[in-house]
């Protein structure tokens, strides 16, 4: 085999292994986002859920102060 040949075998080698690598990043930054969407939607969940505890607190301050 010619260094050439050789040469031409590594670079096959190298890109394949650069195409794995670039399918599992992308593997995983789909996974990633899935995750984010995940976690923005029990935020927003959390963010309602303590404004609701936060009026219920302000009321019973409220009750409290009034008497």
């Amino acid at each position: 085999m010619t260094d050439r040949e050789l040469l031409s075998k590594d670079e096959q080698a190298f890109r394949v292994s650069l195409m794995d690598a670039l399918s599992s990043h992308r593997e995983e930054i789909h996974r990633l986002r899935e995750e984010v969407a995940v976690l923005q939607a029990e935020n927003l969940s959390l963010i309602a859920e303590n404004r609701s505890l936060n009026a219920k607190v302000e009321a019973l301050v409220a009750r409290l102060e009034g008497g």
